[in-house]
């Protein structure tokens, strides 16, 4: 039998052999014949419907199991898959793009932050606490290679087929593997609290009910905590709305060099592209431990990361006002390294502000912080690159990174004196 590390590098097989993700873009602008505007609005809409269910999602996940929420994510996925596969035949096209787009959101909101909050749960089980970052960096090496294989597998469907719907449907086919999976997880690991008996009555509680909203509240507002978010949900939502749009910029590049991507070698060479970017990511993501180690903690490689990520984001926007194509492609894959490098620690970090059995609700609200600015960002950024040029797009990234810049510094100030758990107890 597998050893639970072993499964989480199996589930981010699962969950990152998305074959279409690295050319989604392009199915709405080439599939689809969609103008930018458009596309920035559809990716807004799908963060949006993830950002709204995101804490229902979190709450009803910690309630009532990890595991059902993550099967049922799959099942969601799956049926989005097969219907933007499909929608290409369909009379008004749109309309079902945004219904699978917005089964894709439902099936978003119920996944993010789960899995994570299983990781740590087992890390508190069989007290391997230590060395968490470790495991989720070796988990994050899998998801990134994964990744990069999916997008050369799907440049070469693109490039073989000239069309996109394949993608969706290979995507499909690997939601089954996920579904097969989860249901083996230990049950131990659905929930981070246990059953009590309460002696003065014969009602059964838990810890998980014992806890108010006003509780929620208090925790996250504590500055710690609530920096820690803030200046996550600015990294990573800004980043991913930047490789996003990376999409049609390499498009672009090898129209000018009148080479197709639509059924030519264009699309296999996004493939390899994000196949570069992807893998060399995934590697960085294994090297947190030595940058805590050097820094002293998460907290502070977590600062580092960030300030580095910001002086990237700059010489990227530099590099595409200044058409220096190649440093700002070199930028943008630093930036993904640095993003993955970050991830791991950055989990950890949080999970030191919070309690365990709202673990999963806590990753929900930075995931919906995220979805937010996301959603934003990707409309604002359709616009300004149909009416401007995407080089404003970035510019507009890397603006907003950078207001990120006095949470995470903060965040090394408020180094946790007590427990999260101890904390509520008071």
């Amino acid at each position: 039998m597998m050893t639970m590390p072993s499964r989480f590098c199996v589930y981010a097989i699962c969950h990152n052999m998305r074959l279409y993700e690295p050319f989604f873009v392009l199915f709405l602008l080439l599939g689809m014949d969609l103008p930018i505007a458009q596309v920035g609005l559809l990716l807004g809409y799908q963060r949006l419907v993830w950002a709204i269910l995101e804490i229902p999602g979190g709450i009803i996940t910690d309630r009532y199991g990890r595991r059902r929420c993550l099967i049922l994510s799959f099942i969601f996925n799956l049926l989005s898959y097969v219907l933007l596969g499909w929608c290409g035949q369909m009379h008004s096209p749109l309309a079902w793009i945004i219904v699978g787009l917005t089964l894709f959101g439902i099936g978003e909101s119920l996944r993010s932050g789960t899995h994570k909050a299983i990781m740590l749960h087992w890390a508190q089980l069989h007290d391997r606490q230590h060395d968490i970052d470790e495991v989720m960096g070796v988990a994050r090496l899998f998801s990134k290679v994964t990744a990069g294989l999916a997008a050369i597998f799907g440049g070469l469907i693109v490039w073989l087929t000239g069309q996109f719907q394949w993608l969706f449907y290979c995507s499909a086919v690997m939601c089954i593997f996920g579904i097969i999976l989860i249901s083996t997880y230990p049950q131990e690991l659905d929930h981070s609290y246990q059953k009590t008996r309460d002696t003065s009555s014969s009602n059964t509680q838990t810890e998980h009910d014992k806890i108010t909203w006003w509780d929620k509240i208090k925790l996250l507002s504590k500055p710690g905590l609530f920096a820690m978010l803030i200046s996550s949900m600015l990294f990573e939502s800004q980043l991913k709305v930047g490789i996003a749009y990376l999409q049609p910029y390499l498009a672009h590049g090898f129209d000018r060099s009148d080479v197709a991507v639509v059924g030519g070698l264009g699309g296999l060479g996004i493939g390899v592209y994000f196949l570069i970017q992807d893998t060399l990511a995934g590697l960085c993501a294994t090297q947190g431990k030595h940058l805590k180690k050097k820094c002293n903690g998460v907290l502070a490689a977590n600062a580092v990361i960030y300030i580095a990520a910001c002086t990237i984001m700059l010489i990227a926007v530099t590099s595409l006002w200044l058409n220096w194509t190649w440093l700002g492609i070199i930028a943008m894959i630093t930036l993904a390294g640095l993003q993955n490098l970050r991830r791991p620690l950055a989990v950890v970090g949080i999970d030191q502000f919070m309690p365990s059995q709202w673990r999963a609700t806590v990753l929900s609200i930075e995931s919906l912080g995220r979805c937010i600015l996301y959603a934003i960002s990707a409309s604002l950024g359709g616009l300004l690159a149909q009416y401007d040029s995407l080089r404003s797009v970035y510019a507009l990234l890397a603006g907003l990174m950078l207001l990120g810049i006095w949470p995470v510094l903060a965040t090394v100030r408020y180094q946790q004196k007590a427990s999260p758990d101890a904390l509520l107890a008071k």
